[in-house]
């Protein structure tokens, strides 16, 4: 009898024992994986949250009919004041970098492709140019939706035909583009030097794009905020699935090197 009892106290220790360990394990996976989320992704998510909040701000607060045909315009006082006539000049500017911006994006797209058909599988391309790829993607997804959502039209009318402009397309194409292309050059083999000054080109690109596109007249300045605050949030979350990316390389590499 007294065997049996002992028996059953061991038993029972040991399912305890087993339920702690499957609950600390379950919690340690849990805090790992907030951890990783915090890391990697709050400030995207603070971002995304602040654009969200300043386009609402923009639709309700303040508007008055200031712009074309008297459309209805956010933060009309301050865009009000800040409103600059037609600038041709550049407007043309703005329109040759969102062309340069378009074209990095087929000099990405062409590298993929040629991965892509040199190896014969997608496992052979580049993680970073498919998350770039989906971040291009992402983008665009943007783009189409505010299409079709007016928060702001255009200062004026083209050929009698309203345009949104909310958020500056041009805005978030240059500073998405551009500023994603810096974090990619590692991609290229290219010096330190050659980097620093493709870099510091591209940056200028993005800076010469945003101040050109306010000075030309075509959009509001509560557009071009939108747009920046837009690319921020979207630039912040590939750069957390590319130091996300990286770091599942190392423990891979970790992994295997254990292996063997």
């Amino acid at each position: 009898m007294p065997e049996r009892y002992v028996f059953f106290r061991i038993s029972l220790s040991a399912l305890d024992f087993s339920g702690i360990l499957r609950y600390n394990i379950y919690l340690y996976v849990i805090t790992e994986e907030r951890q990783m989320f915090s890391r990697y992704f709050r400030k995207p998510v603070i971002l995304f949250s602040t654009f969200f909040l300043f386009t609402v701000l923009v639709s309700v607060f303040d508007r008055q009919p200031i712009g074309a045909e008297e459309t209805k315009v956010g933060f009309a006082a301050l865009n009000g004041a800040l409103k600059i006539d037609y600038i041709p000049f550049f407007a043309v500017l703005s329109a040759i970098c969102g062309i340069v911006a378009v074209l990095i994006c087929v000099l990405f797209a062409g590298i993929g492709l040629f991965q892509l058909i040199s190896g014969k599988s997608i496992k052979k391309v580049d993680n970073r140019i498919i998350l770039l790829g989906a971040f291009y993607l992402l983008t665009i997804l943007f783009y189409v939706i505010f299409n079709f959502i007016p928060v702001n039209y255009r200062p004026f009318s083209t050929d009698g035909k309203l345009e949104i402009s909310y958020p500056s397309s041009h805005t978030v194409l240059a500073i998405c583009v551009f500023v994603s292309s810096v974090k990619m050059l590692p991609v290229f083999r290219m010096d330190k030097k050659a980097k620093k000054i493709a870099a510091i080109c591209l940056y200028v690109l993005s800076a010469v794009t945003v101040i050109s596109r306010f000075f030309s007249g075509l959009h509001w300045f509560t557009d071009i905020i939108g747009g920046i605050i837009l690319s921020w949030a979207l630039l912040s979350l590939f750069d957390g699935a590319l130091k996300l990316a990286k770091k599942i390389r190392k423990d891979r590499a970790k992994e295997e090197g254990k292996t063997q």
